[in-house]
Parts: structure tokens; C-alpha cells; sequence
């Protein structure tokens, strides 16, 4: 329920549809029913199951492909942390904690900005025409 909440910003609508949708997951109603829908194989694949069958209930799915598609190992954090760490030094024990998180975030940015670059990305523009 807490994610629930989180996810639709205190939406009391958008919370109904998601539990009405649940319940149709759980209660195995229209699709759900079918064989291929529980075939185990399938269901090893997370991502691609929603992706497949969870068209007939829309706002479940953009909340599980959400919550699947989270990475699932540490190496973000120890590189956020280590970015941490370039930033604080004695000089700037003193900032507050938004201002690090936003030197981190401004930090981590650049960084990757820099690698689109060095790969040779460039932004296109996108026309109807």
C-alpha cells in the first residue's frame, strides 16, 4: 500500500483502478484465465510477462514494469557514494545536505554527459515532417 501511494501521489482514482486491476490479476478474470498467461516459463520473465499480458489492466502494468525494471545490484550506490566522497572534504564539511545531494546529482550528470559525448551521441531533433 505504501508504494501504491507513493507511486500515485495520494490519487484516490488512480489507487481504485490499480486495486480494482489487481484484484483481476488475483481472481485470474478475462485474460488472466488463460493457460499461456500461467505458463511457468513465461512467469520466470517478469518483464516481458507484463509486457505480453498486462495490456488489459493498463495502470498495473506501468506499476509493475516500474517496480521489475529497478536495478537489482549495489554498484550504483557505491558509485553515488564515491562521488559522495570526492565532495566532501574539509573544505566543504560544512554544506548542508541538500547542497551535497545536489553536487552529486550535478556531479553525476556531467559525468555522463561526458560519456555521451566521448561515444559520439549527438542530440536529433525530432520533426512530424
Amino acid at each position: 500500500m505504501t508504494i501504491l501511494q507513493a507511486y500515485s501521489k495520494g490519487d484516490l482514482d488512480l489507487q481504485g483502478k490499480i486495486i480494482d486491476e489487481y484484484n483481476k490479476y488475483k481472481t485470474e478474470v478475462g485474460i488472466f484465465s488463460r493457460p499461456i498467461v500461467k505458463d511457468e516459463k513465461r512467469m520466470q520473465e517478469g518483464v516481458k510477462w507484463w509486457e505480453t499480458f498486462g495490456a488489459c489492466a493498463p495502470n498495473l502494468q506501468r506499476l509493475a514494469l516500474r517496480l521489475l525494471s529497478q536495478g537489482t545490484c549495489a554498484s550504483p550506490c557505491e558509485r553515488n557514494w564515491s562521488t559522495f566522497s570526492l565532495i566532501h572534504t574539509k573544505r566543504r564539511n560544512r554544506l548542508l545536505p541538500s547542497h551535497m545531494e545536489k553536487l552529486v546529482h550535478v556531479h553525476t550528470n556531467l559525468r555522463l554527459l561526458c560519456k555521451i559525448k566521448e561515444r559520439g551521441y549527438e542530440k536529433i531533433e525530432a520533426t512530424l515532417e
